[in-house]
Order: structure tokens, then C-alpha cells, then sequence
């Protein structure tokens, strides 16, 4: 039997990946302010020549990964029964 306190893997997984994101879209906003200040405009706008960086599609990337993880996590991961948790007390006590 697992630890009571255990996390379910695709909870883990998904919240690991959304903090990739959030690691990722800061980065991407130290790159745009960088490019704004040196070139006037950001990734990905004005005249097409300066593209997005991989910053800015890997952070999208990462959240949607990380929903589309905690989907599944959130049908498979079943709550305690209050008659389960009386009985496991039970058989402690």
C-alpha cells in the first residue's frame, strides 16, 4: 500500500511541467524587454525579422502539457470514502 501522503505521478508530472512554464515565460519576458530596449520591438512583431525564441513556444508548450497531465490525474486520483477513512482509523486504533 503507498504512503498516505503520496502524490499520484501525473499530479507531479503536471505541476513539474507548469513550473517549466513559468520558468520558461520568465525568461521569454527578460528576452523581449532585452530585445525592446536594443532594437525597439519585441519577438515576434514589426517587420518579421526578429522571430519568436524558443522561450516563448516552449513556455505555451510546457503549460499545455502540464494541463493536458493533470486532466487524466484528476479522473484517476479517487478521494477517500469516509467509510474507508473510518475504517482504516479503526484498524489503527
Amino acid at each position: 500500500m503507498p504512503p498516505r501522503n503520496a502524490v499520484h505521478p501525473l499530479v507531479q508530472s503536471g505541476m513539474l511541467l507548469i513550473g517549466a512554464a513559468a520558468v520558461l515565460a520568465d525568461l521569454a519576458w527578460a528576452h523581449m524587454r532585452s530585445l525592446s530596449q536594443t532594437y525597439g520591438e519585441i519577438c515576434g512583431s514589426g517587420s518579421g525579422v526578429l522571430a519568436h525564441c524558443p522561450a516563448c513556444y516552449g513556455s505555451a508548450l510546457f503549460l499545455a502539457l502540464g494541463v493536458a497531465a493533470l486532466g487524466p490525474a484528476r479522473t484517476t486520483v479517487q478521494p477517500f470514502k469516509q467509510s474507508d477513512l473510518a475504517a482504516r482509523q479503526a484498524s489503527v486504533i
